[in-house]
């Protein structure tokens, strides 16, 4: 568990999680009324191999809020 963390306005909160992407696991079933979805909204997702779940997400590094690496959730659905 991380000790430091940072404290961001609203305003930096929504512009980082207005980049944060779906994974999706690539082994999923049946999942082309998902997919069709997002690509209908514009909902960024990646297909990526996964070991414990069929989706999760990703918040892409961004320098200048400081996030100097990608962050994945640790929970998936």
């Amino acid at each position: 568990m991380q000790a430091i963390h940072y404290r961001y306005s609203e305003s930096e909160l929504k512009a980082i999680l207005s980049t944060l992407e779906i994974i999706v696991d690539t082994r999923e079933q049946k999942n082309q009324h998902v997919l069709d979805y997002f690509r209908k909204k514009k909902v960024p997702f990646k297909i990526r191999g996964m070991k414990t779940c069929d989706y999760s997400a990703m918040i892409p590094k961004n320098l200048e809020m400081g996030l100097t690496r990608d962050i994945y959730l640790t929970a998936g659905v």
